[in-house]
């Protein structure tokens, strides 16, 4: 079109003593003023156009980025020690933020993006004394792209500093630590867990510790437990680990053998501190003996211990005393039966009476987000990224770094 225009203006206005041709009546301009205001409008919207195509076609959110650097995180992790989340970047399903002072990296967050809302998953990993301003500086960048925060399985000091900045929270449940100078297998109430570790030796049960990286022979057969345990259920993952190679081959491994030497359970560990062990994956196969859990988690205590660790981290226990005493907000007990109702499909109901016989103390986990925000369908949102499944996540992933790429 624009050619066109400037094919017509030249057959109109060409110069004197030009060889004349014969121009269409409908195509002749009455002067040239009209015809270079006509040529400028076209050119000033031809501006606007590149304006607009630009401004969706660039990739300046830095939200929309997945921005997962091993290097990186793992430079953070060795400066400024790991938490309870920080071991999930490996899997590689979150979005990354990672604040920096001075050109240098001080800290990361890990979330996803749902709809308008970025949900980040647990405290950040770095540098806690540049807490404050990192949080201000992603509430000032979330609001510049029309993003609202939202903080899940956060502890008590996040919360409180977040409430100073205007957020409301909420409980979504508890974590429970076992002190292990404390565990011990001696006296009555421990009588079954020690009968039970008895019959577990008597008849050949062994443990190992095992380092990355895995042979894939090895993690063949941790996916014959792992499918066998699933039965057919796909995966989660933004606040819990699934089965991937890449992932397992990050930590060490547990392992429970049988007499004929075959593994029947094992469970990813969870690094942390140099003063706190934890898991994250436990998976065991059909075929394994009933209370094989329990010697999971003793013979962890015990190594913990050996190995100079103060505690154990269980683990969370959703919905732990949330909003079921009759004094409860009413958000909160609708929230509680948002949450509830996603997690009853995942087997969380009594998670909590089983880790209680060996946890020493529990401290309470919160959802924060902004005040002006309906708490309804923000843990609408929350429970359906904590409840999305692996597959589905997948796909979305695949189609999101193709159109962004």
């Amino acid at each position: 079109t624009f050619l066109l225009y400037l094919l017509v203006g030249f057959l109109n206005f060409r110069p004197i003593g030009h060889k004349s041709i014969p121009v269409p009546e409908v195509l002749i301009f009455q002067g040239q003023q009209i015809w270079l205001s006509g040529f400028m409008g076209m050119i000033l919207a031809g501006i606007i156009m590149l304006i607009i195509i630009t401004s969706f076609t660039s990739d300046t959110d830095p939200f929309r980025k997945m921005n997962f650097d091993k290097k990186r995180i793992k430079k953070i992790i060795d400066n400024y020690s790991g938490n309870e989340v920080s071991h999930l970047a490996f899997l590689r399903d979150k979005n990354i933020y990672y604040y920096r002072v001075n050109g240098e990296d001080i800290m990361y967050f890990m979330y996803r993006r749902k709809n308008d809302k970025l949900i980040f998953m647990g405290e950040p990993v770095g540098n806690m004394d540049y807490l404050k301003d990192a949080i201000k500086e992603l509430m000032t960048q979330a609001d510049y792209y029309g993003y609202e925060l939202v903080f899940y399985e956060i502890n008590s000091k996040l919360t409180m500093l977040l409430h100073d900045l205007g957020f409301d929270f909420i409980k979504n449940g508890e974590e429970g630590y076992v002190t292990l100078k404390d565990f011990s297998l001696s006296g009555k109430k421990k009588r079954g867990e020690r009968a039970l570790i008895n019959k577990f030796e008597r008849e050949g049960y062994t443990f190992e510790m095992i380092e990355p990286p895995f042979s894939k022979e090895l993690i063949q057969e941790l996916k014959q437990v792992s499918d066998s345990w699933l039965d057919g259920q796909l995966e989660k993952g933004f606040s819990l680990g699934f089965f991937d190679e890449y992932y397992l081959n990050q930590a060490n491994i547990s392992i429970i053998k049988d007499a004929d030497n075959k593994i029947v359970a094992f469970a990813s560990m969870m690094p942390m501190d140099d003063k706190t062990l934890s898991i994250d994956l436990m998976r065991h196969s059909k075929q394994a003996p009933s209370g094989i859990m329990d010697k999971i988690f003793i013979t962890l205590f015990e190594y913990g211990k050996e190995n100079g660790y103060e505690r154990f981290d269980m683990g969370m226990a959703p919905l732990a005393n949330v909003g079921t005493s009759q004094y409860s907000f009413i958000e909160e007990r609708a929230a509680h039966f948002i949450y509830e109702y996603g997690y009853s499909f995942y087997g969380f109901q009594g998670l909590r009476d089983y880790k209680d016989k060996y946890v020493s103390y529990w401290l309470p986990k919160y959802t924060a987000y902004r005040k002006r925000s309906s708490i309804v369908s923000t843990m609408l949102e929350v429970t359906s990224v904590v409840n999305s499944k692996r597959r589905e996540q997948f796909r979305r992933e695949i189609s999101l770094s193709r159109f962004w790429s």
